[in-house]
């Protein structure tokens, strides 16, 4: 977990050797996979990768929700993934999910994002008017002081 945290490498030895363990001490991986120029075997490297795109999405989602010139986002499908995640691409993530759907799953989530002359105007008008903008207020009081 710590790899994953710090956006260390999907190809670390340590790393894999340890998920390697934790999937299964005795068991001698038949497939082997290629990973950044390493030998690696497949089912360590494939959860070491849903993984760091579980973190990455979460990061995402949670960096998306706390923006008020966010108002929602979209599933975004990776070029060539799958048929299920294709069905998703564009779709609001509130009817569909969030990403990934899949091992290996590479997609991700686009911010349906406010212009800048829209988030101009309601942030002037949020500076007369605190009451009227909620999640103007919310950033500006847990996230802007807080930096």
């Amino acid at each position: 977990m710590s790899n994953i945290v710090s956006g260390g490498a999907a190809s670390d030895k340590v790393t894999i050797s340890a998920l390697n363990n934790l999937l299964n001490p005795a068991y001698t991986p038949a497939k082997l996979t290629s990973l950044h120029g390493r030998k690696v075997g497949y089912e360590a490297s494939r959860l070491l990768r849903t993984s760091m795109s579980e973190a990455f999405n979460e990061g995402d989602r949670l960096s998306n929700k706390a923006n008020p010139g966010v108002h929602g986002e979209v599933w975004l499908t990776a070029a060539g993934c799958c048929d299920a995640c294709d069905a998703k691409d564009g779709k609001d993530v509130t009817e569909v999910g969030y990403p990934p759907e899949h091992p290996n799953c590479r997609c991700t989530t686009l911010a349906k994002v406010e212009s800048i002359e829209d988030f101009t105007k309601n942030w002037i008008d949020f500076m007369n008017n605190p009451n009227k903008y909620p999640d103007y207020r919310n950033w500006m009081e847990n996230y802007y002081k807080a930096a």
